[in-house]
């Protein structure tokens, strides 16, 4: 006995959906707005047997950053192999048109038109298999204040952003203190994003890359989020320091993610679109 499955869970504050695939249909993926049209994309799925299949399968997980008022359709293939009296399926092609199509209805109905158009092609024919639809219209939270800048990787750029904190606490009558605090975990965090997730290629020939900061407000955090198309570092990873030993003898690195970890409540990294995504949260109240 041996069952498909798609086992994901999506952070709706920063848009990354963690999943892991286990024989299951490809989701189709809605991108909003891509040169004035909507884009409609098969999920990427590395091909893990399904659940039941092999004993102690490694399955393997993967991430997927979901775009803001994007649409993600999951179906099983009782959808895709459905076919009418001339034993042609309604194959996955037409799907996603007709996703596509109703790119910028509500998840109610895209559902609604995803099962019509379904019916207009089995007509009578009883299905062969189950079908299962799940539509996820992602949208930010409302409740939020989200600013972002971009910067170079360069330690000079650093000023730029104490600047830009400084200018968002203000906006949300941070206090001075907590203040202090995020522009301290920035300065270590983008210090160790500049010297170690750019290879040696990159810095010899001064090819300038970009970073993207984002600070979101919500009514009793502050999240960070540090985007770079750096190579892979995790820098929490890094082992704490043993603070009794003095600075000669400790070994190099680990202080710099030990004072961000001390300042804020929630470190967490992820890469994932061949980019890192460093997110610090700081509760306020």
């Amino acid at each position: 006995m041996f069952v498909t499955l798609l086992l994901g869970v999506l952070n709706l504050k920063t848009g990354i959906l963690r999943y892991c695939n286990a024989g299951h249909t490809p989701p189709i993926l809605v991108h909003p707005h891509v040169h004035d049209k909507s884009v409609c994309t098969q999920v990427e799925l590395i091909p893990n047997l399904p659940v039941g299949a092999m004993k102690g399968f490694p399955y393997k997980e993967q991430s997927l950053l979901l775009p803001d008022s994007s649409i993600l359709t999951l179906y099983t293939d009782g959808i895709s192999e459905a076919e009418n009296e001339n034993k042609t399926p309604y194959g996955t092609k037409r799907l996603m048109e007709t996703v596509e199509h109703n790119a910028h209805s509500s998840s109610r109905q895209m559902t609604e038109a995803l099962l019509a158009d379904l019916k207009l092609h089995v007509r009578e024919n009883e299905p062969s298999d189950d079908v299962t639809l799940l539509v996820i219209n992602y949208r930010k939270q409302p409740n939020e204040r989200r600013q972002t800048i971009v910067i170079s990787n360069k330690i000079e750029e650093l000023h730029q952003v104490r600047l830009f904190i400084e200018e968002v606490g203000a906006q949300v009558s941070l206090t001075s203190d907590v203040i202090l605090k995020l522009n301290l975990a920035m300065e270590e965090a983008l210090s160790n994003i500049i010297l170690y997730s750019f290879d040696k290629q990159q810095k010899e020939q001064q090819m300038e890359q970009q970073i993207e900061i984002s600070v979101t407000c919500t009514g009793n955090e502050v999240i960070i989020t540090l985007i770079d198309n750096g190579c892979p570092f995790n820098p929490t990873l890094k082992e704490a320091p043993d603070l009794h030993l003095s600075a000669a003898e400790r070994s190099i690195g680990g202080l710099g993610i030990h004072i961000i970890q001390q300042i804020m409540d929630k470190v967490d990294y992820q890469r994932v679109n061949n980019q890192n995504i460093l997110t610090m949260t700081k509760k306020i109240n």
